[in-house]
């Protein structure tokens, strides 16, 4: 991970009162992958429960 990626999920973190790990693991699970190989993550904001989920 680059310097300024790293700062960033540490201050989202921060923001959000989480560790870097949990952060990462919370954009982990939103991952897909297209059949093209476009790798997405679905919006969510760090410390908030989703309310409802939706699947692409």
């Amino acid at each position: 991970m680059s310097a300024a990626a790293g700062r960033r999920i540490r201050a989202a973190a921060a923001r959000a009162g989480l560790s870097p790990h949990e952060v990462l693991a919370r954009l982990a699970e939103r991952v897909s992958v297209d059949d093209d190989g476009t790798v997405s993550v679905a919006p969510f904001t760090p410390g908030r429960t989703p309310v409802a989920s939706e699947e692409r």
